[in-house]
């Protein structure tokens, strides 16, 4: 018996009577003398499914002391099956024998399918698989897939299924198998895309031979939502770099999307840079970084983990250049810096982090006197064959540093005016340095300058001329 009427003190051992325990006592024996519709008035609130709280020990008692009178016993069940399922199954009575929980959970599964009910709340899927997760109750969700029923059946089949404990089973391979053997069947019903991969968030799933069988079944798929949830399962082996070519030729494909009934689905590509950051191989570290770079509109909604990924690809490209020299990763890192998406204006929190990024990776690795040099060159040599890349422009802003840009600022004569609008455009995107450098560039070049006209000034003169508005303001 799962309770007692004797209460243990735990300090001297000693027992006394525990009232309320008898008294539910019994109540719980009295109810097998009434009728399951009285009982149904009895334990329920007026007009209402909930069972009143003061009964729910007794219930469980009930339960308990008629497990060896079936009929009674199935009473009870039929009672709460017919008006709260969640309560048996959410009580996890340890009581109930084996063949009892499998019963129950078959009577709550053809409950939900004969009414063509999806089981959509996720801790009662959990509870559900907990109370009777037995071979038997494993088989019979397997034969549920392989009927011909239902969309809202084969759902509750696959969401039940994520919960299996395969160490129960006889033969965990033929379950498996009949899951991706679903998977490819269904693989074009649309009214299942959304759920076909949860079964195999299962750990059992976890492992090489299982996700790469399950790559090759859904190969040619573009639907946004599996290919996100394959990302899902890939993300929990260690080498990811062998999948890099497949991620990156499918990336594109995950993004929003209507799908045939009108409803709009968002998904997030946060696992997706998840992969990016496990890559390891240098070629698929810079490709990562330049899709990142391009991330914008619905691709770039998660602004804060872009920026994290960013951070920790160019942390990886910095290392490794610092070891290895090599060239491609700065041209690599270059790129990946002109598919920004930076404001020639104003900047954003955002743009101002990423923009520090890159500015960190240059300082890093000793480069940035030798981007800000190779940047000055095309600048101010347009008459050769260098041509400006204005999706660089930002680039020197960024880089500039108080001593560059005095030695720069020199290096033109005084009277220079193409080298001060030049010198105008180099000024650091830091505002304190920015203003004390553009003092510093006025102050420096002396040729005679244009003034420029205050158009608020010209435009109040001109109002005021038409309205006489001096006057109106004495008046």
């Amino acid at each position: 018996m799962h309770f007692s009427i004797f209460k243990r003190n735990p300090q001297d051992l000693t027992y006394s009577f525990e009232h309320i325990a008898f008294k539910e006592f019994l109540v719980a024996d009295f109810l097998k003398s009434i009728s399951s519709d009285k009982l149904a008035d009895l334990i329920f609130y007026p007009d209402s499914n909930k069972l009143i709280n003061s009964w729910y020990n007794i219930v469980l008692l009930f339960l308990e002391i008629t497990q060896d009178e079936p009929n009674k016993f199935q009473s009870i069940i039929d009672v709460l099956l017919k008006h709260n399922t969640h309560i048996i199954v959410e009580a996890l009575p340890n009581f109930l024998t084996k063949s009892n929980r499998i019963e129950i959970f078959k009577q709550i599964y053809n409950d939900y399918k004969s009414k063509g009910l999806y089981i959509d709340f996720l801790e009662f899927r959990k509870s559900l698989m907990s109370f009777a997760n037995y071979q038997e109750t494993i088989l019979f969700l397997t034969e549920q897939l392989n009927s011909d029923t239902s969309v809202a059946n084969h759902y509750n089949a696959l969401v039940l299924s994520e919960f299996v404990n395969y160490d129960r089973l006889s033969n965990k391979e033929n379950v498996k198998d009949i899951l991706k053997n679903f998977l490819s069947d269904k693989l074009a019903v649309s009214g299942l895309q959304n759920y076909l991969f949860i079964p195999f968030q299962n750990e059992v799933f976890a492992n090489k031979k299982d996700i790469e069988e399950i790559g090759r079944i859904i190969e040619g798929c573009r639907q946004p939502k599996i290919l996100n949830a394959y990302i899902q399962l890939l993300l929990k082996l260690e080498n990811v770099d062998k999948y890099a070519d497949w991620i990156f030729s499918i990336e594109k494909y995950i993004h929003d999307y209507r799908d045939n009934n009108g409803v709009y689905h968002f998904i997030y590509r946060t696992d997706l840079y998840d992969i990016f950051d496990k890559f390891e191989k240098t070629e698929d570290i810079i490709k990562s970084l330049e899709i990142l770079a391009s991330e914008i509109y619905q691709f770039g909604r998660d602004k804060e983990k872009t920026i994290h990924i960013k951070g920790k690809l160019l942390l990886k490209l910095e290392v490794r250049f610092l070891k290895t020299g090599n060239k491609s990763i700065v041209e690599g890192v270059l790129k990946a810096f002109e598919k920004e998406e930076f404001s020639l204006y104003k900047h954003d929190k955002s743009e101002l982090e990423t923009a520090t990024l890159y500015k960190g990776f240059f300082k890093e690795t000793n480069l940035t006197e030798k981007i800000l040099n190779d940047e000055f060159m095309v600048w101010e040599n347009q008459a050769s064959n260098n041509k400006i890349n204005y999706n660089r422009e930002l680039l020197i802003p960024l880089l500039n540093t108080e001593d560059i840009f005095i030695d720069k600022m020199k290096s033109f004569d005084k009277n220079d005016i193409r080298g001060y609008y030049l010198m105008k455009t180099y000024l650091p995107l830091d505002e304190p340095l920015r203003v004390k450098l553009l003092a510093a560039v006025e102050q420096y070049f002396t040729f005679q300058r244009h003034k420029l006209t205050n158009w608020d000034v010209e435009n109040q003169k001109d109002f005021d001329l038409v309205l006489n508005y001096e006057e109106f303001k004495k008046k």
